[in-house]
């Protein structure tokens, strides 16, 4: 009788301190899941300047204008972020094409953990510079270009980044500047592609049924970049993509047919004749050129039908600004 006693009263000391560790291990996964909460950083480039492990890579990721994607609240990504010693004793490039495609080469879009980046063992995981870096698992870590991933998962509100030990380089990057110069894209919608600044514009130009304007003979493009239609409230867009026949006027007003032009020689000129027939003024102060409400901030996209000049601002046909001003009020 004593025994039994004494189990019992055993078991029931037993069930308090199970009860008392469970509550102790709820009271630490929520403060956890709090403190998680509370630190994780908005977005991927203000968790990569605030790390001084990557103050490197955020110089040139900033100087290549990428930290404008980065701080993107909108999408998710996926950044391979090499460690301040990975660029010593390299060169890196000058041009700032060649910088923007070095880098791109580190970003994909989507977040993928490194369990997930795991599951991916020997495929392709496509950047935004428009090529794969390759993904491999080897005894239990992970490798990017056979680069193994250092710290992984350092998370942020808009994707995660991983820390890897060297510089990722694009598999023609070598031969870059030599394809470029020698071989010209076959259109101006092909120039434009290579870079994901300009997809908004390309969008909006299949949308409009406006595609073969990009590849005719000879044109020039006025391409607002994505900057510059992020700056247009969505429901204008939106009441834009119903309504053809003002979008399409739109469009073509950021088109020159006919003729190839570079900024030198927009620059020379006092307007351009668009293909909806109405003109734009043109003025050169300072050395920048203004197209009415723009500047062109990028010049001379070259390809073998003509250029594409980058503008910052989207350009509205005299006609239906109006519209577009009350569209935007009401």
């Amino acid at each position: 009788s004593t025994s039994t006693s004494s189990s019992t009263s055993s078991s029931t000391s037993t069930s308090t301190s199970t009860s008392t560790s469970s509550s102790s291990s709820s009271s630490t996964s929520t403060s956890t899941s709090t403190s998680t909460s509370v630190t994780l950083p908005a977005t991927l480039d203000l968790l990569i300047f605030l790390d001084i492990r990557f103050s490197t890579f955020y110089f040139y990721l900033a100087r290549a204008g990428l930290d404008q994607v980065l701080s993107d609240e909108s999408n998710l990504y996926t950044v391979f972020a090499p460690f301040n010693d990975a660029f010593l004793g390299v060169t890196m490039p000058s041009n700032l094409g060649d910088l923007r495609t070095l880098m791109r080469y580190h970003i994909a879009e989507g977040e993928y953990l490194e369990q997930d980046l795991a599951m991916l063992n020997s495929t392709k995981l496509m950047t935004l510079r428009g090529f794969g870096v390759g993904v491999e698992e080897k005894d239990g870590a992970v490798f990017i270009d056979d680069v193994a991933i250092a710290v992984a998962d350092l998370m942020a509100q808009n994707g995660v980044a991983h820390a890897v030990g060297s510089l990722l380089v694009p598999p023609v990057s070598t031969t870059t500047t030599t394809t470029t110069t020698t071989t010209l894209p076959p259109t101006v919608l092909d120039a434009i592609t290579e870079d994901f600044e300009f997809d908004s514009f390309v969008f909006l130009m299949a949308a409009a049924d406006l595609v073969d304007y990009l590849t005719m003979d000879q044109v020039t493009l006025l391409v607002p970049d994505n900057n510059a239609f992020a700056q247009i409230p969505e429901e204008v867009i939106f009441d834009l993509l119903l309504n053809d026949d003002e979008l399409r006027r739109i469009m073509l007003y950021h088109v020159i047919p006919n003729e190839s032009l570079t900024e030198a020689a927009i620059a020379a000129s006092t307007q351009l004749t668009t293909a909806i027939g109405a003109t734009i003024q043109v003025q050169t102060l300072g050395g920048v050129v203004f197209l009415e409400a723009a500047t062109i901030v990028q010049a001379d996209i070259v390809a073998q039908n003509g250029y594409a000049q980058v503008i910052d601002n989207v350009l509205l046909p005299p006609d239906v600004s109006t519209s577009t001003t009350t569209t935007t009020t009401t």
